[in-house]
C-alpha cells in the first residue's frame, strides 16, 4: 500500500445531522405560513437554505478530495475474475449444501455479539480500507462516524440501516446482534462509493473474513448463510423449515431477530410473537432482496469461493 488519504466527511462529524436541520427548517416554515409571521418565515428559509448549503458544500469538498487524490476503485473481474452482471446461478441443491456446511461452523463456534455498534466501527472500517487498499494500493479513510436515531428507531424500526447518499450519513436504527459488523461494513463500502449491493456484499464479506478476527468471521458467514435461508424459502418452504430447524436456538434468535423489526411498533403491539417470526419465513427482504441474497451468494459460487 504506498497511499494513504483522508477523506473529511465533515457532515458526518456535526453534531447534528444535516438532514434534521433541513427538516426542522421545512416544519419552521410550515408554522410560519399557519401562524402568519413573516419573521418565523424569513428565518426559517434562511435557516432552510444555510443548512442545504452547508451540506452541499461538505459533499462537494469530499468530491474534490477524491477526484485531486485521483482515489482508485477495485477492479471486480480483475480481483476475482467474475463479471458481475454475468453470473452463474447457484441450484438449490448448491445452496442447500453451502447451507449446511455453514450451518455445521456457525453451531459449533456461535458466540454472541457483545460490542456495541459504536465501539465496532472505527476497527470494521479500518479492516475495509486495509482490505480494498491491497487490491487498490490506496488506503482511504473514511470518517467511522454512525448515527442511532434512538427515538424514531424505537418508534419506527427499519429492519436495516441505511446510508444517506445526499449527506453520506450512516443510519442505524436498531442493534442487529451477530450482523453488527457485516452490515457496518457494508454501509462503510457505500462511502467509498461502491454503490452496487452486490458488490458492497461481497467487499463486506471478503475483508472481513480475512480479518482474523472470530466474531467478524462469524458475522460474514452468517450473513452468507441467511442469504442461502432466503433464497431456500423463495423455492421450497418445506425445505425451508426443515433447514431452519438445524440451526442452534442462538442462531435461529437472531435470524428471527433482524426480519421482525421491519414491523413498526403498532404492529407488534397487535401481532402475536408467532406472526412476527413468521415474517422470516414470509419473504420480508422484498427490497433488492435479488442483489442482497442470491446475487451475493450467486457471485460467491462464480468465483469459486468455498465455505470455510
Amino acid at each position: 500500500m504506498n497511499q494513504q488519504i483522508t477523506i473529511p466527511n465533515l457532515e458526518t462529524r456535526m453534531p447534528i445531522r444535516i438532514g434534521n436541520m433541513i427538516d426542522a427548517s421545512i416544519a419552521s416554515v410550515f408554522v410560519g405560513y399557519a401562524t402568519n409571521s413573516p419573521t418565523v418565515i424569513l428565518w426559517s428559509e434562511l435557516a432552510f437554505f444555510g443548512s442545504l448549503g452547508l451540506g452541499l458544500g461538505f459533499r462537494l469538498l469530499d468530491k474534490a478530495v477524491i477526484k485531486a487524490r485521483n482515489i482508485k476503485k477495485i477492479d471486480f473481474k480483475e480481483v476475482y475474475g467474475v463479471d458481475i452482471n454475468n453470473l452463474q446461478q447457484m441450484s438449490l441443491e448448491d445452496r442447500v449444501e453451502e447451507f449446511r456446511e455453514l450451518t455445521n461452523i456457525l453451531n459449533d463456534t456461535y458466540v454472541p455479539q457483545e460490542e456495541g455498534l459504536k465501539k465496532l466501527a472505527p476497527d470494521v472500517l479500518n479492516i475495509l480500507a486495509e482490505y480494498i487498499g491491497r487490491h487498490t494500493g490506496q488506503k482511504v479513510v473514511y470518517s467511522s462516524r454512525i448515527r442511532i436515531p434512538m427515538i424514531i428507531g424505537k418508534l419506527f424500526p427499519h429492519k436495516n440501516p441505511a446510508r444517506v447518499y445526499s449527506t453520506d450519513e450512516i443510519l442505524f436504527y436498531n442493534d442487529l446482534g451477530i450482523f453488527n459488523p457485516f452490515c457496518l461494513a457494508h454501509e462503510f463500502t457505500h462511502r467509498y462509493g461502491y454503490r452496487n449491493e452486490i458488490q458492497a456484499q461481497v467487499l463486506a464479506y471478503f475483508s472481513l473474513m480475512e480479518s482474523g478476527n472470530p466474531q467478524y468471521t462469524q458475522s460474514a458467514r452468517a450473513t452468507r448463510l441467511e442469504s442461502h435461508l432466503y433464497g431456500i424459502c423463495e423455492r421450497d418452504d418445506k425445505l425451508f423449515e426443515q433447514e431452519f430447524a438445524t440451526l442452534r436456538p442462538e442462531l435461529r434468535d437472531e435470524m428471527i431477530a433482524i426480519a421482525s423489526p421491519q414491523l413498526n411498533f403498532i404492529e407488534r403491539l397487535v401481532e402475536p410473537f408467532s406472526e412476527i417470526t413468521s415474517k422470516l419465513k414470509n419473504k420480508v427482504r422484498k427490497t433488492n432482496i435479488s442483489d442482497y441474497t442470491e446475487g451475493f451468494t450467486n457471485f460467491l459460487y462464480t468465483a469459486g469461493e468455498r465455505v470455510k
